[in-house]
């Protein structure tokens, strides 16, 4: 999440990283303590201003008491090329060298629970988990 009050909008992207929900059906599981402070730590090296991961359950209750209540849920996948995610949030060449390897040397199981596709030694894209929530006034 990169905003500490989701009161203000109506619209909303979650990423479903957080505990509470399988990476993705039963591949391996990157979500005991050590797998979510590595994944958290690689989101924040890539954008400072990233909170935290919240679980859906979390989003449910900031959208409750903002006065909606979710109406549809769904999630989805979306491919990230490595070289537009870094540059898209302005990493420094270092920066990025820094966070290839920071990810390079994560467990593999949680390299695959985000389909890491690596040639050469190099990260070429990775799959991102969203969750979609679209809620209404009560």
């Amino acid at each position: 999440m990169h905003f500490n009050d989701i009161a203000g909008g109506n619209e909303g992207r979650v990423n479903t990283s957080a505990p509470g929900r399988p990476c993705h059906g039963t591949r391996g599981n990157c979500r005991d303590a050590a797998g979510r402070r590595r994944s958290l730590g690689a989101e924040r090296r890539r954008d400072p201003s990233h909170v935290r991961a919240f679980r859906p359950l979390e989003w449910t209750a900031f959208l409750r008491a903002a006065g909606l209540t979710v109406i549809d849920e769904t999630s989805m996948s979306k491919v990230r090329a490595w070289d537009d995610w870094t540059r898209r949030s302005r990493m420094t060449v270092a920066g990025k060298a820094e966070l290839e390897a920071f990810v390079l040397a994560a467990p593999s199981h949680c390299r695959e629970a985000f389909d890491f596709h690596i040639e050469g030694g190099r990260i070429v894209s990775f799959t991102d988990r969203l969750l979609l929530l679209r809620a209404d006034r009560d």
